[in-house]
């Protein structure tokens, strides 16, 4: 998959403009605030999902406008493609080869992306949620049918916890309850079974790559934690969490909410063998997720057999000379957007196309 061109109006700080890129290296550099990671975020919202920065729809709008745009055109499945974004306050429009599309959904695994940047650092720093997010967010831009499965399981989740806060008012509350108890365990065992598939992947290949960041001083693995043995059959999955949900009922009513499940899950990273939110050092940190994105894009490519556009922003800060050499090396030969205040130095002098950026202004030649 290759982004050939990003038109965009009206979009954050950026001057309404028309990009062309190259099929490699894209080198975007300038000062701090000047609108580098707009253009990034631009590119990723393309994956079908909200803004890595956590942003609202309305905040990717420029002040005192209505409504921005951005199109791209892109090579994939062996032809040129179009997608286009519309933003309206509260409402996100989504076109495919200029049709409109119902939701921002369809257009996971059309446009494939992988995006580093400081907000990624959470993952590691944060609690189980943004961990969570994190995998289950991969597991859609392989597997897009996952998403529906996840909505699924917070609908039977919801009705749950509706019943448990007024379980009072029931009198076949015990009847009403093992419905939706049977309904949850089944959705939630066929979830833990996807995770645990792709975290084990996943750990395998990020470890090779940490080793190479870290020129084989730290080992890298990651690992689910739910609270019982989940080495089983996606059968026993189901039936362990039908009895995750039992043992903790007590617990549940008096709380008025689930109190376990997949929806509190972890997911454990660990740098030789020691915690990495508790003891690894911020280069260690950023050296992790890094491995991790690598390993994610390369799964992308496994199953999809498309190579995903990776997106680095101020990825090569914190990172001693050893480690930026590495990882500019070995992301040679994919799509590449790297944003930069310097042009970056490596053993490699990269071919492909510069773009600086002052004041949401963005050109292919300093002015």
């Amino acid at each position: 998959m290759i982004i050939r061109k990003l038109k965009y109006s009206n979009f954050r700080n950026l001057k309404d403009s028309e990009l062309v890129f190259g099929e490699e290296m894209n080198i975007i550099t300038g000062e701090n605030g000047q609108g580098k990671t707009n253009l990034i975020e631009a590119l990723w919202l393309f994956n079908g999902v909200k803004s890595f920065r956590s942003a609202k729809d309305k905040e990717l709008i420029a002040f005192h406008k209505s409504h921005a745009e951005i199109a791209v055109d892109f090579y994939a499945s062996e032809r040129l493609q179009n997608a286009r974004i519309r933003l309206l306050s509260g409402k996100r429009e989504n076109y495919l080869n200029e049709i409109k599309k119902p939701s921002s959904a369809y257009l996971m695994g059309k446009i494939t992306t992988v995006v580093f940047s400081p907000e990624n650092l959470s993952m590691i720093k944060g609690g189980p949620s943004l961990r969570r997010k994190f995998i289950d967010s991969a597991i859609c831009q392989v597997k897009p049918k996952y998403s529906a499965l996840l909505a699924r399981y917070h609908r039977v989740l919801d009705q749950r916890n509706a019943l448990l806060k007024e379980n009072k008012k029931y009198a076949d509350f015990s009847g009403m309850l093992e419905i939706w108890d049977n309904e949850l365990a089944v959705v939630g065992g066929k979830i833990i079974a996807e995770r645990i598939s792709y975290i084990d992947t996943l750990s395998r290949k990020a470890c090779v790559y940490h080793q190479g960041i870290s020129h084989g001083k730290e080992l890298l693995a990651l690992s689910y934690r739910n609270g019982y043995d989940t080495q089983t059959t996606p059968a026993q999955m189901t039936e362990d969490f039908r009895l995750l949900l039992q043992k903790h009922l007590n617990e549940d009513m008096q709380y008025g909410f689930t109190t376990h499940g997949v929806h509190r899950d972890d997911v454990e990273i660990t740098v030789n063998g020691k915690n990495t939110r508790l003891y690894a050092s911020q280069g260690q940190q950023r050296s992790a997720v890094l491995s991790l994105k690598l390993a994610q894009a390369s799964l992308i490519d496994e199953i999809t057999q498309s190579k995903p556009a990776i997106l680095l922003d101020d990825v090569l800060s914190e990172l001693d000379n050893d480690r930026q050499n590495f990882l500019l090396n070995e992301i040679s030969g994919t799509q590449v957007f790297l944003t930069c205040c310097e042009y970056p130095k490596a053993d490699k002098r990269f071919s492909g196309k510069i773009f600086y950026v002052s004041d949401g202004v963005i050109t292919t030649q300093k002015e």
